[in-house]
């Protein structure tokens, strides 16, 4: 998995409690398109927020179970803007990997700006398959730190364009006494530098727990590769379409397609895979991994009481050198079920916990708190 991804998907799952992006929070539209809270037009501003502190279960196929810790503060500017927040916080798992960071994301000027800024560090221990999985399992150890930082413009009230910059530090080893094997040298000590444009279509009506409408988001991003051995670029690009569709009051149906490419030259742990650039559910990291990735995926999500909840979901991926490359015999499925709490009743925020089969046999458990997709 990706380093900085990894940084972001856990400090995401801590500033997520604080109800960032949770639209409903702050008079704006709930899973069920209503106004969860009656607010005046001066109840909005940075002096109008509210703190929020949570500890959070983590269950990943990948790190281990282990705790995380997050603490915000949940504003918005103004009556048509997302919510915006400033949260900190920090995570620890049974395998030895932690780590801890800072970050934000403001919306302004009714919803015209966005600005998202995220600085972290961890050290994370995690058994890499060789071969796309069919190899040994490598025990590894990677440290790194990273910045992130986007700002979007909205063109429309559905329309963004954005950029992304990020730089990021990371050092690779084995996770025993032995010597780090020769196939991960060029990988082992890299400094990144990217950037690239970002462009998003969202007609959601909730970007927590969202009924209806489809988000398309498009990301490409160049990287300039620094390290001990050579130099090198690589270019990496992920487009997903999710979709959400209400059956009746109780039932929504979710879907979301995925395609990612990356170029030679980018690194094993930022190749495209299931479970990495996508939410996909039921393989660990390194099990189906490559330089290019389709996966498609649903999810049916039902409300049995105002707090309790359960989802079914299946999906099919597959990867290879280039999408020419894919063969029909090497696709990827699995599947599972899960039961959602919901945290509040002022937030459409779900603690969540699936468990997933894959075409393996194997069986996954996730513990987390929000939706997948």
């Amino acid at each position: 998995m990706h380093l900085k991804n990894i940084a972001l998907s856990f400090l995401a799952t801590l500033t997520l409690v604080t109800g960032a992006h949770a639209q409903g929070a702050l008079g704006k539209s709930t899973a069920n398109g209503e106004a969860s809270v009656a607010q005046e037009a001066s109840a909005f501003g940075f002096t109008h927020g509210s703190f929020v502190a949570a500890p959070i279960p983590i269950k990943n196929p990948t790190l281990g179970s282990g705790f995380a810790l997050g603490a915000g503060y949940l504003f918005a500017m103004d009556d048509v803007s997302d919510d915006s927040y400033l949260g900190l916080g920090g995570f620890k798992t049974d395998n030895g990997s932690f780590g801890y960071g800072i970050s934000g994301d403001i919306a302004w000027d009714e919803n015209r700006w966005n600005l998202a800024l995220t600085l972290g560090e961890v050290s994370l221990n995690y058994d890499y398959s060789l071969f796309g999985g069919d190899g040994p399992k490598i025990p590894l150890e990677q440290e790194g730190r990273l910045v992130n930082f986007t700002l979007k413009y909205g063109l429309t009230d559905a329309m963004r364009l954005g950029l992304n910059t990020a730089y990021v530090e990371t050092a690779l080893g084995l996770n025993s006494s032995d010597n780090l094997p020769a196939i991960f040298e060029r990988d082992a000590d890299l400094k990144i530098w990217r950037i690239g444009p970002m462009f998003e279509i969202d007609t959601r009506n909730d970007s927590t727990y969202p009924t209806a409408g489809s988000h398309l988001s498009i990301n490409s991003n160049y990287n300039i590769v620094e390290s001990k051995i050579f130099e090198r670029t690589y270019t990496k690009s992920i487009a997903k379409l999710d979709n959400y569709t209400s059956v009746n009051d109780s039932l929504v149906v979710a879907s979301q397609a995925t395609i990612c490419n990356a170029s030679e030259g980018a690194p094993f742990f930022d190749q495209c895979g299931l479970g990495t650039v996508d939410a996909f559910r039921g393989f660990a990291f390194g099990e189906v991994l490559n330089n290019s990735l389709v996966s498609v995926q649903a999810e049916v999500r039902g409300v049995v009481t105002d707090r309790l909840g359960y989802v079914v979901f299946a999906g099919l991926g597959n990867v290879g050198p280039d999408f020419s490359d894919m063969k029909s015999k090497n696709i990827r499925s699995s599947g599972g079920v899960g039961l959602r709490f919901r945290l509040s009743q002022k937030f459409p925020l779900d603690f969540s916990m699936d468990a997933a089969r894959a075409d393996t046999g194997e069986d996954t458990y996730y513990i987390y708190v929000g939706q997948r997709f």
